[in-house]
């Protein structure tokens, strides 16, 4: 559950908006997950008694995911593209500066504190799955175990991966739009063309496949470069608060 919530709702909302491999940190994140909890409620369920050992297993395992989230959204991205994606030369610049320690830093506290309120109820938890005399009571245990995870996906994916994620987005919905004017389905008023405008002025035919992702970050202007890839031609685009401020063409 923490996997699906912390990179699974990234990876399809990347994909539905042309994103580059929006798969990736779903796979990598979920092959590091997946094994490093279920060790902990292992550990915890061995010796389900002693409850310092649920409180370790899982308040370490939450650091763990803290940690590799965000080097996965920066130092290790791209790593991944260029393992993934023969050829990609595209440059980017996420600087594992004093923002990703901030993100690292709030991810971290809130899984350590959600994971130490998880240990002390995961005994009980798992005996009402098991031995609880109604389907119902168990079924309650279940969900009560999948929001304690899920609330650790949505952390993870607050902190490390919406932050990338809008830029894509953002200037997704400008290139449908410009493409829809630029074929007539939109009127080409210039009254009421905005930041459409942006990409209508690159005089390229828009009605191409295309593929994008954010290659850096400046939190504090609210800026980030997204690259786009109209068919075979990179372009980098500057998105400002949202919104596409200019593309220019990358010279090879």
């Amino acid at each position: 559950m923490l996997a699906l919530v912390a990179w699974g709702l990234d990876a399809n909302a990347i994909r539905l908006a042309h994103g580059i491999l929006p798969w990736v940190k779903l796979a990598v994140g979920a092959l590091i997950a997946i094994p490093l909890y279920g060790a902990a409620s292992y550990l915890a369920g061995r010796f389900g008694t002693k409850y310092y050992i649920a409180l370790i297993s899982f308040t370490v395992s939450g650091y763990i995911i803290a940690w590799m989230a965000t080097h996965l959204s920066y130092d290790w991205y791209e790593a991944l593209l260029k393992l993934f994606n023969a050829g990609f030369s595209m440059p980017i610049h996420y600087e594992y500066d004093i923002t990703a320690q901030t993100r690292f830093v709030m991810t971290a506290a809130i899984l350590i504190v959600l994971s130490a309120v998880f240990a002390f109820f995961y005994d009980g938890l798992v005996n009402q799955v098991y031995s609880s005399l109604t389907a119902m009571s168990a079924v309650t245990a279940i969900i009560v175990i999948g929001l304690f995870f899920g609330a650790g996906g949505f952390i993870v994916d607050h902190f490390n991966n919406s932050s990338f994620r809008t830029p894509i987005i953002k200037t997704d919905y400008y290139i449908g739009r410009a493409r829809l004017i630029q074929s007539a389905v939109l009127p080409s008023d210039p009254k009421q063309i905005g930041w459409e405008r942006t990409f209508l002025n690159l005089g390229i035919n828009l009605d191409v496949p295309y593929r994008m992702f954010t290659s850096s970050l400046e939190p504090a202007w609210d800026t980030a470069h997204v690259m786009v890839l109209f068919r075979e031609d990179w372009y980098d685009c500057i998105v400002v608060d949202g919104q596409p401020f200019v593309c220019e063409p990358v010279q090879d």
